[in-house]
């Protein structure tokens, strides 16, 4: 199918889906991408990518060939030693295995860059992948129809082959699923359906189709349709030309949003005009999360819109949720917990109605005993020490007044596993009304500020320092030294887990003004420090040394490796599991610490991939 040379490169991630430049001798073709159908019948448009043809029509152009002889050309090599692979490609997936083993066995055995398989999990996963470039699923259409199997089937697919390989679906992709399908981990879809949608004159649009019959005018400005002056006298190869650059122009929008790592925002505006790609997504999201999370990025500088119920499942807030109820600590010094609703600014120390409950808190004598934890959806729990990192630093929510049953449900488990976990010697709670109704059950011994209207009136503001000042005056007075030091373990903590967060900060001192902090030791000399735009502690190599004995986020580059800025793929031996794409590492070789930095990719990529930037380096042995 493709020549010896295939290789593709990476540019970026954003979740599974993957973008970058698939090699192929004299030709360079941008992934993910759609294989256009070209025939006698009608040719591919001009801005085709890559083609899928019957035989040769321009040797400019990358084509995958579905003839049956053997091509003599360097680039383009017969995809089958047998009939083609036309039937195969759309042969129902429950056949009986021995059927689906024999079209295997007789699949050419020096095609090792292309594989076929049956779009059955049982068989295809007996026949083990540890090796290919390029993975077709037969049977892509009847995977879909089923949300269910489609996941397991994709998930496990790509699980167990080359992070650097591409997977073409068949036969499936509308304007309105490409999105879904590739951020699930495909990389090459066609346009099959266009044609078939063509043919039974219905017009593609992202949103959803529509029949030519019920259209009264032109449906939009597409090339195509500017030339014709009514609807009624568009032919099928005006509504295929459409549905073409429908296609186009949805997988243009795919790219770009990879590139800036939303992909997932547009997968959700999508799939609300389909219910099967619904599914498909809850599925994805509740069945396959751990596939999900280690391939999503702990840090993104858009805005997380959770408008959907679909948002609140993301696995950026499902990570942040598990690590703030299982990895997270409270600042040992704090005694006090003050529940504090959220604001529409992200960070909320930045709103107007934070900084004016954090001047209640000064008003104390007595104010670092006081722990602040904020109540908000989707995130659930956003802990003070928390609040510069995404997605608690930048989402938004449509707001209603009302608190959904799901909304308060999380409130309420989430409060009850942090307080098992987190105890505190007295609890006020200052949220409205309506928000004390469902959490009251939960923590009965609180005491809340009685007040009307906006928690950050003059009445409200009122009660809440008198409580403050009453509560504090009963606790032993903690510096603002102690309390920095275990804002930052706590921090620590979250990012790195407890062993590791006591280690970094044994014997230093915590300097700056928040949220710009830095961590010296005993001899001035600075191990990290944190800013508004990530909020976790970015480490210096004296940082990185306190870290090392722990053998945790932690990269070993091969003994040949030349380090000398961004750390690739190629060059790395081994690398903990547990790094994710944001995430602080280690940089290793010979034994000892060479540079600290920001990982590109999870380590299970870093030692997968043949391609890519693994690690961006920030600080380096001299």
């Amino acid at each position: 199918m493709f020549p010896a040379s295939m290789d593709f490169r990476l540019e970026h991630t954003d979740g599974p889906a993957q973008q970058g430049i698939l090699h192929l001798e004299n030709h360079m073709v941008r992934i993910p991408s759609l294989l256009f159908i070209q025939t006698k019948q009608f040719l591919a448009p001009n801005y085709a990518d890559m083609i899928l043809c019957d035989k040769i029509y321009d040797k400019n152009k990358p084509m995958i060939y579905l003839g049956k002889n053997r091509l003599t050309e360097s680039y383009l090599d017969d995809l089958s030693a047998h009939d083609g692979i036309s039937s195969f490609v759309l042969f129902p997936k429950d056949l009986t295995g021995s059927l689906h083993n024999w079209i295997q066995d007789t699949w050419p055995s020096d095609n090792i860059d292309c594989r076929i398989l049956t779009g059955n999990r049982d068989v295809d996963t007996k026949q083990g992948q540890s090796t290919g470039k390029l993975f077709i699923v037969g049977s892509a259409q009847q995977l879909l129809r089923n949300p269910v199997e489609y996941v397991e089937y994709l998930t496990t697919l790509r699980e167990s082959i080359p992070y650097d390989s591409m997977v073409y679906f068949p036969a499936s992709a509308t304007p309105k699923n490409c999105s879904l399908l590739i951020y699930c981990g495909i990389d090459l879809l066609d346009t099959t359906q266009a044609i078939i949608a063509a043919r039974k004159n219905v017009f593609f649009f992202p949103t959803g189709n529509f029949h030519k019959d019920s259209l009264t005018t032109i449906p939009c400005n597409c090339p195509s349709c500017k030339k014709q002056d009514t609807v009624s006298e568009m032919t099928f190869e005006d509504i295929l030309d459409h549905n073409y650059y429908m296609m186009y122009q949805e997988m243009q929008l795919v790219r770009t949003s990879i590139k800036n790592h939303n992909l997932r925002r547009l997968v959700e505006l999508r799939i609300g005009a389909d219910p099967l790609l619904t599914t498909i997504l809850r599925n994805l999201d509740d069945r396959s999360f751990s596939y999900l999370e280690k391939r999503t990025s702990l840090h993104n500088m858009n805005t997380l819109y959770a408008t959907t119920f679909e948002s609140l499942k993301r696995p950026e807030i499902a990570r942040f949720q598990k690590r703030v109820l299982h990895q997270y600590e409270k600042p040992m010094s704090a005694s006090v917990l003050l529940i504090l609703p959220c604001s529409m600014k992200k960070p909320y120390s930045f709103s107007q109605s934070h900084k004016k409950f954090h001047d209640a808190i000064l008003s104390s004598k007595n104010p670092y005993c006081i722990h602040e934890l904020i109540l908000t959806s989707p995130v659930g729990l956003v802990p003070r020490e928390l609040e510069c990192i995404y997605p608690a630093s930048n989402y938004d929510i449509p707001v209603t007044g009302t608190w959904y049953k799901e909304e308060q449900s999380l409130f309420q488990t989430m409060l009850q596993g942090y307080l098992r976990k987190n105890t505190y010697d007295t609890i006020i709670v200052h949220l409205p009304k309506e928000m004390n109704s469902f959490i009251k059950d939960i923590i009965p011994n609180a005491l809340y500020t009685d007040f009307t209207g906006s928690p950050n009136g003059s009445e409200a503001l009122t009660h809440l320092r008198t409580l403050i000042q009453q509560e504090t005056d009963k606790i032993a007075r903690i510096s603002g030294k102690q309390r920095w030091h275990d804002h930052m373990i706590s921090l620590a903590s979250y990012q790195f887990t407890k062993p590791l967060a006591e280690s970094l900060l044994k014997n230093t001192k915590v300097t700056g003004k928040y949220p710009y902090l830095k961590i010296l030791d005993e001899q001035g000399k600075q191990l990290g420090m944190t800013t508004e735009k990530r909020g976790y502690i970015s480490l210096t190599l004296e940082g990185g040394k306190r870290l090392v004995h722990h053998e945790k986020y932690q990269i070993t580059l091969t003994s040949d490796f030349s380090l000398k800025g961004s750390v690739f793929a190629p060059g790395i031996k081994d690398a903990d599991p547990a790094i994710r794409k944001g995430d602080e590492v280690l940089v290793i070789q010979h034994d000892s610490l060479q540079a600290v930095g920001v990982a590109m990719m999870n380590g299970e990529e870093m030692k997968k991939r043949s391609h890519g930037e693994a690690v961006k380096v920030r600080h380096k042995a001299l």
